[in-house]
């Protein structure tokens, strides 16, 4: 038999319920705010919880339920997982966030791609020593990797070494000057024996070019026998300029078989 006609109100308006008019005939169709179902080979209507079913097609101003989605053209609920984590049924489509997402805990990118849209900046946790830089839009490139304050990804490690015996007080070379290229030193090594008799050396300076700036300074132990050995990693590298070599040198003899080693450790770039 045929659907009857939903009922009406005293001035004539129709009450959606289980059914509605489609057309104003006796034309009778489920509405679309319930779950239909086949009883006797009869389409009934019936009043579940959500207002569609799945894959309903989306049409402006229906009503959707807490929890469900539109993909564009069907609607599709959303589901929360007992393992706690959030599904779209479809599995096809995004998720867009318009604003700030804070997160506390370990963001994971799984097998799927994630496209890049705008820039993204990691910022620098205060006191940390790791900071990923921005990864400019449509790339896949990091702009920089800061350890500890270096910018030295992927360059190669620049080593100087020297040693001096007794009587060499001569300024040494650790690292020639590069004309095309400055050095940013982030760490210097050293050792000193002051010698069998008491020196009159006090220390040992690294500079920044030939007779040029020292930058770091060693001093010595006034004692026969004395050992001083150390090393010491800057924060921020010491920069040099463009064709400053990198030189070591004692102020003074030591004493007796005095001698002394010291190292320095670099990356070269262009600015």
């Amino acid at each position: 038999m045929a659907l009857p006609n939903p009922p009406t109100t005293p001035n004539g308006s129709k009450l959606f319920a289980v059914t509605y008019d489609a057309a104003g005939t006796n034309t009778a169709a489920p509405a679309k705010s319930v779950k239909q179902t086949v009883v006797n080979t009869e389409t009934l209507g019936h009043m579940g919880v959500g207002t569609h079913k799945d894959t309903d097609t989306y049409a402006a101003g229906d009503a959707v339920v807490l929890l469900a989605g539109v993909n564009g053209t069907d609607i599709v609920p959303i589901s929360c997982e007992t393992d706690g984590d959030v599904h779209i049924h479809d599995g096809g489509n995004s998720i867009t966030v318009d604003g700030t997402v804070g997160v506390s805990g370990t963001v994971t990118v799984g097998t799927h791609a994630v496209t890049q849209s705008g820039t993204w900046t990691v910022g620098l946790t205060a006191g940390g020593d790791v900071d990923i830089l921005t990864i400019a839009a449509g790339t896949t490139t990091i702009g920089a990797t800061l350890d500890a304050g270096w910018d030295n990804a992927g360059k190669a490690v620049q080593r100087g070494l020297q040693q001096a015996l007794a009587g060499d007080v001569a300024e040494k070379t650790l690292l020639a000057a590069d004309a095309s290229n400055l050095y940013n030193i982030t760490d210097v090594v050293w050792q000193v024996y002051s010698g069998s008799t008491a020196p009159s050396l006090r220390r040992l300076q690294f500079r920044l070019g030939v007779a040029g700036t020292v930058f770091h300074t060693v001093y010595m132990s006034r004692s026969a026998d004395g050992i001083v050995s150390g090393s010491l990693q800057f924060k921020e590298p010491v920069r040099s300029a463009t064709n400053q070599a990198i030189t070591v040198q004692l102020d003074g003899a030591g004493g007796t078989s005095y001698e002394y080693s010291a190292m320095v450790l670099a990356y070269k770039s262009t600015s």
